[in-house]
């Protein structure tokens, strides 16, 4: 069909975060029909059906988050020769700083769902959801730190020449040791 690997990967993930959306939107609908609104609020027996909703909207709303950003994830593409692709560093920094704010707020909604009663074949996946959910939001902060980061280190804003300073650790100094090697990298795109 004429796609480059790297073309067909982007072209697969897009395709595959948007079938997800698709499948989860559709259940997230279908879990807040009235009849599943009615049984949410059934004192104790209401908390299997109110954990499946709880985390189906979870999970929707943070696939709607990445759905600004697809397009851009698509077309990122590495050209032939091009060891980082700066539309990828781009994309990524915009999907991790859309996704951000959404996954903490849904981590933070699973977290209070109460599990005691509900079946284990309901709360197993709402529990491996919340900690994944939970997990990444505790990490997201170091990942939007270097995707900050990145594009300027990687010159997509202009050309940047840095310094870099290698130290010998072999006499342990505050620093972390003596200079031991010096180079320069430069960057541009």
């Amino acid at each position: 069909n004429g796609l480059t690997s790297s073309q067909a990967s982007a072209s697969d993930l897009v395709n595959a975060i948007a079938a997800a959306r698709s499948a989860v939107a559709d259940a997230d609908s279908r879990v807040h029909d009235p009849v599943w609104t009615v049984a949410a609020h059934v004192p104790w027996l209401g908390r299997t059906p109110n954990a499946v909703r709880v985390t189906t909207s979870a999970a929707n709303a943070v696939l709607q988050a990445i759905r600004p950003v697809e397009q851009e994830l698509a077309a990122a593409v590495p050209t032939a020769g091009q060891p980082v692709s700066p539309a990828l560093v781009r994309a990524l920094s915009k999907t991790l700083t859309e996704i951000g704010p959404v996954l903490k707020t849904q981590a933070a909604h699973i977290a209070r769902v109460p599990l005691g009663g509900v079946p284990g074949s309901i709360a197993g996946p709402v529990r491996e959801v919340r900690d994944l959910f939970t997990g990444v939001a505790d990490n997201l902060e170091q990942y939007q730190s270097l995707a900050t980061v990145a594009p300027i280190m990687l010159g997509l804003d202009r050309p940047h020449t840095w310094l870099l300073l290698m130290l010998n650790g072999a006499e342990a100094r505050a620093t972390g040791g003596f200079v031991g090697a010096t180079g320069l990298l430069r960057s541009e795109g």
